[in-house]
């Protein structure tokens, strides 16, 4: 060493002694390889450069500094020749890498973990250089490339094939390299199987400076494919609602409404923009609206389906009944998603039913009257059919008496028959007229008015407790009455024994009157509750309207009765009443 510069210091670490031989041979310099093998003075390159002349440029080699670290250096050996051209010595420089190096494996160490990062994306990365051709593939993405066995260094257009859209998507990648403009296709379709991705190409700049191109693509395919699924059962929807000859309607959880069919429209003479800007208001009859906004609010936050019969204004300006009904369509998770309803025009129906309400009233009114205004003939024809006998007395022949014994029969069982139609019509009332009745009461009045009857006929009458229930006592003496009545009547050899037994059962009342009497075959069951049907006859006295009051009775309060019985095994007769919150034992 016959001279050094002050940078060459400061890597040594120390400046050699000048005038020391030890310190002046390249030999106190400890090379190695790159990998760390030891290079031996004779194998050093300077030597090589001292016996050759041949330069001997960018080697990489180790410094082993003083005290034992080491440095990463790049070195370059020229040799010094004079101008008798003989080789008199060599300029070494050297560079240290320690920062290169360091940033190298900065840099090594981002790309692994950009690696990493790409290799774990969900979304699908394939990488093409200056001529399209693949350079790198993320395993989202190779997938979509497996056609292509291994697809690194393939040119994309080998993917496609002949693929009729291959021209217009590779002139996609050539314009955003060319131009740097990215392109996207939100809902590209692609594959034999037809799976549908999010495309996005933009440009890169790759080692060298030369532009290349990047490819992202998510696959959308199930959101496509239940979008596709939503949208044709929303087509399905608005077909069948417009083909309904109802008036159909939906609204949001709110209860704002967002879709009207045209069926709307007809009626009211308005486009549908305009009726549903305006609301219900617009439509519906001045008197009715209060209410159907309460029952529709109560809906809106309970849940519960929406019903309620309303008038609708028609284009010519008159209004006409519809019932209304909504019911919540829910999400999976319980939530509303939207209502769903239908407004039926019913002012036919309502016509009719009052028709029918207003005849059955004036039917009734008729029996009424009919049936009040034959018992004074009756009782005039009993009454002088008697006086006949008391005047006449001995003159009366016996034929005679026996006509007028059959006539005063005759208006008996005729009075009777006209009470019990009297009684048959009086059944329903007004149900605001119900109050609560204590069935104990009840059978208590049954009892006296039976008591005839009862002792005559030996019968035993017990009972479980009575609940006090809603209606009108009348129409429960009829019912119990009736029931009692037939048990003593149609009884067997036996005295009758009878039971009255009511529970709760199912949110209603339960009750039961069971008897030993004669019974009632099957193939009866249903014909007994007819008005007049009579299944004994003459045999045993009665109009044939007692179980057709019962079940008029039980039907008008919401209930039902059967019979449960099999011939000569007695009978037992069932009802049910609604459970209400004023009912009590």
């Amino acid at each position: 060493i016959q001279d050094y510069n002050q940078r060459a210091e400061e890597l040594w670490g120390r400046a050699p002694v000048r005038g020391d031989p030890s310190e002046r041979y390249c030999g106190s310099i400890k090379l190695y390889l790159s990998d760390g093998t030891p290079l031996p003075l004779g194998e050093s390159p300077i030597v090589g450069v001292l016996r050759t002349g041949v330069p001997a440029r960018n080697v990489e080699v180790i410094i082993e500094r003083p005290g034992g670290s080491r440095i990463p250096a790049i070195v370059n050996f020229v040799p010094l020749i004079n101008e008798l051209c003989v080789i008199t010595g060599a300029i070494t420089s050297f560079d240290d890498l320690t920062v290169l190096k360091q940033a190298e494996d900065t840099l090594r160490a981002s790309q692994a973990q950009l690696q990493s990062l790409t290799d774990a994306a969900p979304i699908g990365i394939c990488m093409l250089d200056a001529e399209l051709r693949i350079i790198h593939l993320n395993p989202t993405a190779r997938p979509l490339f497996e056609s292509m066995g291994d697809p690194i260094g393939r040119s994309l257009s080998d993917r496609m094939g002949a693929w009729e859209l291959a021209g217009p998507i590779m002139e996609h990648y050539r314009h955003t390299r060319d131009t740097g403009e990215s392109y996207r296709d939100a809902e590209f379709a692609a594959g034999p199987n037809r799976l549908y991705y999010d495309w996005q190409i933009h440009r890169i700049v790759l080692p060298g400076g030369q532009n290349g191109v990047v490819l992202y693509f998510t696959d959308i395919t199930s959101h496509v494919l239940a979008r596709q699924a939503l949208f044709h059962s929303e087509q399905r929807l608005s077909f069948m609602a417009e083909s309904m000859p109802q008036k159909v309607f939906t609204a949001a959880p709110d209860g704002f409404v967002t879709y009207l069919n045209a069926q709307w429209a007809q009626y009211a003479g308005l486009p549908i923009d305009e009726i549903l800007g305006s609301g219900w208001g617009v439509l519906v009859h001045p008197a009715d609206l209060p209410e159907g906004i309460r029952k529709w609010n109560n809906s809106l936050v309970t849940g519960e389906p929406f019903e309620n019969s309303l008038r609708f204004r028609r284009f010519d300006g008159t209004y006409r009944w519809h019932l209304s009904r909504a019911h919540a369509m829910r999400n999976a998770a319980g939530e509303i998603s939207m209502w769903l309803g239908s407004s039926t025009d019913i002012q036919e129906e309502k016509k009719v039913a009052e028709e029918l309400r207003r005849l059955n009233e004036d039917l009734n009114q008729f029996a009424f009257a009919a049936s009040h205004d034959l018992l004074e003939p009756l009782r005039m024809i009993t009454s002088y059919s008697e006086l006949l006998l008391e005047t006449c007395g001995d003159q009366v022949s016996q034929d005679a008496a026996v006509c007028v014994n059959f006539i005063s029969q005759g208006t008996q069982r005729m009075s009777e028959l006209l009470a019990d139609l009297l009684s048959f019509t009086e059944v329903g009332g007004d149900e605001a007229a119900l109050v609560p009745v204590d069935l104990e009461i009840v059978l208590r009045t049954v009892t006296q008015n039976l008591q005839a009857a009862i002792k005559e006929s030996g019968t035993v009458l017990n009972h479980s407790p009575l609940p006090t229930v809603g209606g009108r006592q009348v129409h429960f003496v009829q019912l119990l009455q009736n029931l009692v009545s037939n048990a003593i009547k149609y009884r067997s050899q036996s005295a009758p024994i009878v039971h009255i037994s009511a529970e709760e059962r199912d949110g209603e009342w339960l009750f039961a009157v069971t008897d030993n009497g004669r019974g009632i075959a099957a193939e009866y069951h249903e014909q007994v509750f007819g008005v007049f049907k009579r299944l004994h006859g003459k045999e045993i006295a009665g109009t044939g309207i007692g179980l057709a009051i019962c079940q008029r009775v039980v039907e008008r309060r919401g209930g039902r009765i059967w019979v449960e019985s099999e011939a000569g095994q007695g009978a037992k007769f069932c009802f049910t009443l609604p459970l209400e919150n004023g009912d009590a034992r």
